[in-house]
């Protein structure tokens, strides 16, 4: 049978001197990774920001195909990791529970995992840019229509106005 993936779970100490060989340990695009930062963690927005780099220069995008997930406490902000303040707040979908698959479900999963090779084969950046520029048009189709609206609004006002 084949592997599930399931999250991996890494603990960034405080003292954690080399952070870079740390991140090289981790199975990035392999399996969803929740990293904890320790309670107390002096920099927490410094680390954050080497992580950041870390992806970037490799070229790991922090959503596809498996997300990584930061737990800390500390009101961090990424636009590029989920940050989440307790681990309750990670999606459960990665946390297994110990049973077998019947045979629908089998080849079910056997599909999936063929869609998950061709989205790591996938340029992913292309596909990100392609829906931000979707976003962005839809957004500005959006305020265009509620402008017309607005005026539609104002020209009906007038000419109910204007009769009496």
């Amino acid at each position: 049978m084949d592997k599930l993936p399931r999250y991996n779970e890494w603990f960034i100490d405080k003292t954690e001197e080399n952070l870079h060989l740390f991140l090289e340990k981790l199975p990035f695009n392999k399996t969803p990774i929740v990293i904890y930062f320790h309670k107390e963690e002096p920099s927490p927005q410094q680390k954050l920001q080497i992580i950041e780099n870390y992806l970037r220069r490799k070229g790991i995008n922090a959503r596809f195909p498996y997300p990584v997930y930061i737990v800390s406490n500390q009101g961090l902000y990424s636009d590029q990791i989920n940050i989440v303040r307790k681990q309750s707040q990670i999606p459960r979908y990665f946390y297994l529970f110990k049973k077998d698959f019947t045979q629908r479900e089998q080849k079910n999963f056997y599909k999936v995992s063929l869609f998950a090779e061709k989205v790591r084969n996938t340029p992913i950046e292309e596909g990100l840019r392609s829906i931000e520029a979707t976003k962005d048009e839809t957004k500005r189709s959006f305020m265009i229509s509620r402008e017309v609206q607005y005026y539609e609004n104002m020209l009906t006002f007038i000419r109910i106005h204007n009769d009496d």
